[in-house]
């Protein structure tokens, strides 16, 4: 509700300023005349349809669209990177756009050919970026080098745009690169303003359709979100999760005993309640197999034992799990067989209360190690196993 009111709020000072907008200027309109105009199609001044219509509209429109199109692709780029500061020449697309235009005006090339060139450079930027970062950050932090990458080839462009405007003729290229490069909507008419508006969509529409894929990946996601992802798989490309995607996410949190951290930000979970919330989103794809790698990790022991449990329970509702563990116990307390693999290879394949004996502990780890059972509360006993310190 707050969001919607919000947007509410936003789309009502558009309305104003855009009704201010059209009234300044050298042929000043009062607001009455121009509400009198666009609600009655008619008025008293016959030049004031020729300033609104085929002047003052358009580039009002195609400045709305543009301003409308930067704020996507801002928010979008910011989604993807985690972070507030970017913007969409983060990777050196504003510079490689800039190059491949002003190429094309030195070579004098037509209107729609200098375009392309400048779409055409804007990718070639992104792209070099990407090809950087992948080979020199394979061991470091991606998202950073992918930035540093793009500060790199934006430099590298803005280096070959000034070399293009120093060779350009000062009295036609150079007047014209630079009038491309600051931008203006001052030559925009009615018959243009379709063409704007359609490549404006063309970017905006995908960007829409996949909103929330890039909500999900930004750095201020919920633990409901998070587990709404798992429903992915079932989903096409532009769709968004449904009612019946949004009852199975909660229902899994509700399997789980989490359903108190729907709206926590997964950022600020411990670690055993983020493996939970992990757990909760492989559930909710449906799949009839789980396999996973060290779902205790790094967990106190207190939430090592909660996951494994969780564990031990969804293998009972005929869900295939392949977990790997380092610890012999885990083993015993969740599984129903075991396979034991040393020096990559296969050793031992069997039920771990046969398998993990402490003769095969021993050659696996090379410790000395017993294997006990304990009883558990009046159910059946379950087997521990222990080092031997000396």
């Amino acid at each position: 509700m707050k969001g919607v009111s919000l947007l509410l709020v936003c789309l009502v000072a558009l309305g104003g300023v855009s009704l201010l907008s059209l009234g300044v200027g050298r042929y000043p309109v009062s607001p009455p005349a121009i509400l009198s105009w666009l609600v009655t199609g008619q008025s008293a001044d016959a030049n004031l349809p020729v300033v609104l219509l085929g002047i003052r509209l358009p580039r009002l429109v195609a400045a709305i669209a543009a301003g409308g199109a930067l704020s996507l692709a801002g928010a979008a780029y910011q989604g993807l990177f985690r972070n507030p500061m970017v913007s969409p020449d983060i990777l050196g697309v504003s510079s490689g756009s800039g190059f491949g235009a002003a190429l094309g005006i030195l070579f004098s090339l037509p209107v729609a050919a200098v375009q392309a060139l400048s779409l055409a450079e804007g990718i070639t930027a992104v792209l070099c970026a990407v090809l950087i970062s992948r080979a020199i950050g394979r061991s470091n932090d991606s998202v950073l080098v992918l930035v540093l990458s793009g500060i790199v080839i934006s430099s590298l462009f803005g280096a070959l745009l000034s070399l293009l405007k120093y060779i350009a003729d000062p009295l036609d290229k150079l007047p014209a690169i630079t009038y491309w490069l600051m931008g203006s909507f001052a030559d925009i008419r009615t018959g243009e303003l379709g063409t704007a508006v359609a490549m404006v969509l063309a970017g905006a529409i995908p960007l829409l359709l996949v909103s929330w894929r890039l909500n999900v990946l930004s750095f201020a996601y919920s633990v409901s979100d998070v587990v709404l992802f798992g429903r992915s798989a079932h989903l096409r490309l532009f769709a968004s999760p449904g009612s019946r995607d949004r009852r199975i996410a909660a229902e899994c949190l509700d399997l789980l005993e989490i359903a108190h951290l729907a709206g926590r930000a997964f950022n600020e979970l411990s670690g055993g309640e983020r493996q939970m919330v992990i757990l909760a989103r492989a559930l909710a794809q449906e799949a009839r197999f789980m396999i996973l790698d060290e779902p205790a990790s790094n967990l106190d022991y207190g939430n090592q034992v909660r996951v494994l449990r969780k564990v031990r329970e969804l293998a009972g509702r005929d869900i295939g799990i392949l977990m790997a563990t380092h610890h012999p116990d885990h083993a015993f307390m969740s599984a129903s067989r075991v396979a034991v693999l040393s020096g990559g290879k296969l050793s031992h394949n069997g039920p771990p209360e046969s398998t993990l004996t402490p003769e095969t502990l021993r050659s696996l780890y090379g410790v000395e190690v017993q294997v006990f059972d304990t009883p558990q509360n009046g159910h059946a006993s379950r087997r521990v196993c222990a080092p031997v310190v000396e």
